[in-house]
């Protein structure tokens, strides 16, 4: 019995906590979002950092990775008289934070082309827009520069090369400007060229 009445102290807290979520759930309608497509392997993008196009494209290159669909279902409401409105729904801030919320959720840096239905008092029931991302730009090509110099194509090439390295080393360390350390050094390094 005191077992129960533990697990009801710890259970009656954490039930009030979520009363005021239970009443906005109920004031805004349960809204479902639901994303169909490919997901990345990427980390979750903070949802201030995605990128909304309500109408055409991204212009840089990207790629779409599926739909995002948002509904806030709307209900009818009677009221004394017998007349009925329709209430509940989103309003258009809601929807769109909502499916960018989904869209950083599976690594996508935007959506767009957004589409709502809307019911008779104005709000959305419904939003649709295309998840998308930045691919990384492909890698440059190497260049000969990047490269560093060329290997020589034959021995005798390779000698040339070897004796000019040391002409130009030698005359470096005659007019004094490298040191006899540093002329030793470069020069081992020279003859591993051969």
């Amino acid at each position: 019995m005191a077992t129960r009445s533990r697990k009801a102290r710890a259970i009656l807290p954490m039930l009030v906590a979520t009363l005021p979520l239970w009443a906005a759930a109920c004031e805004l309608g349960l809204t479902s979002v639901r994303y169909q497509g490919i997901r990345l392997d990427r980390p979750i993008v903070p949802v201030t950092s995605i990128e909304v196009f309500r109408s055409g494209t991204p212009t840089s290159p990207s790629k779409d990775l599926g739909t995002v669909t948002v509904i806030c279902p709307s209900d009818f409401e009677a009221d004394f008289f017998g007349s009925s409105d329709t209430v509940v729904g989103c309003n258009y801030e809601r929807a769109v934070w909502v499916a960018a919320a989904k869209a950083a959720g599976i690594g996508a840096n935007g959506i767009h082309s957004i589409t709502t239905g809307v019911n008779s008092a104005g709000a959305i029931e419904s939003l649709r827009a295309v998840a998308f991302y930045y691919p990384p730009p492909p890698a440059a090509p190497k260049t000969a520069a990047l490269e560093g110099p060329a290997k020589p194509a034959s021995l005798s090439d390779a000698g040339k090369n070897v004796e000019e390295r040391l002409k130009r080393l030698e005359k470096l360390k005659k007019d004094n400007l490298i040191t006899p350390e540093e002329y030793a050094a470069k020069r081992a390094d020279i003859l591993k060229d051969i």
